[in-house]
């Protein structure tokens, strides 16, 4: 479930720090934390800016 949550974290307005967030996770306790902090609905987030193309998951050494 970890790179799930990880790649959609690119969808929120603070993409790096949910991402990053994610990535610490090592127990379903943290993820289920992870998901109360950085998605909880009546939060005041900034804007989403939708991003085009590909995202983070190019694979090493991939050209375009």
């Amino acid at each position: 479930m970890r790179k799930f949550g990880i790649k959609y974290a690119e969808d929120h307005p603070l993409a790096r720090q949910v991402r990053d967030a994610f990535i610490a996770v090592k127990t379903s306790e943290e993820f289920t934390r992870v998901l109360d902090v950085w998605y909880y609905p009546v939060a005041s987030w900034p804007p989403v800016t939708r991003r085009d193309g590909h995202g983070d998951l190019i694979a090493a050494g991939a050209t375009m």
